[in-house]
């Protein structure tokens, strides 16, 4: 399979994030993502399994963000002055989760899971 000199798995996951932050995430598809990228549909099956597989790629990209966002609001600080007030956690979510308001719930759980494990990790 002949690749596009620069396109890889990571730059069309992180194109894929850009459009949804930019336009929500009803707005994406593989058509959609193609032209950005400049590029034919078909070669992103050569980075991502289809709508799926990138929509998958999507949630771990934005749960790593999420993670290195919480990290990095967390370490070396102590309990209370890293966890922020309930209706700021979407500030620390950033854009790509804030789009995908489907999963608002599920991220809010990772949130607290994560929250706790840097907590944990900080003592």
């Amino acid at each position: 399979m002949s690749h596009r000199v620069g396109l890889d798995h990571a730059t069309v996951v992180e194109a894929a994030a850009k459009l949804v932050d930019e336009e929500g995430i009803e707005q994406l598809s593989l058509g959609r993502l193609a032209e950005r990228l400049g590029v034919r549909t078909p070669s992103l099956y050569n980075h991502v399994a289809g709508l799926p597989g990138l929509k998958h790629d999507l949630a771990l990209f934005c749960s790593r963000e999420l993670l290195d966002r919480l990290l990095r609001a967390t370490i070396g600080k102590s309990r209370a002055e890293a966890m922020p007030p309930r209706n700021s956690l979407w500030m620390l979510a950033g854009p790509c989760s804030h789009r995908m308001v489907s999963a608002r719930k599920r991220l809010y759980m990772l949130f607290a899971a994560c929250a706790a494990l840097c907590m944990a990790l900080s003592h």
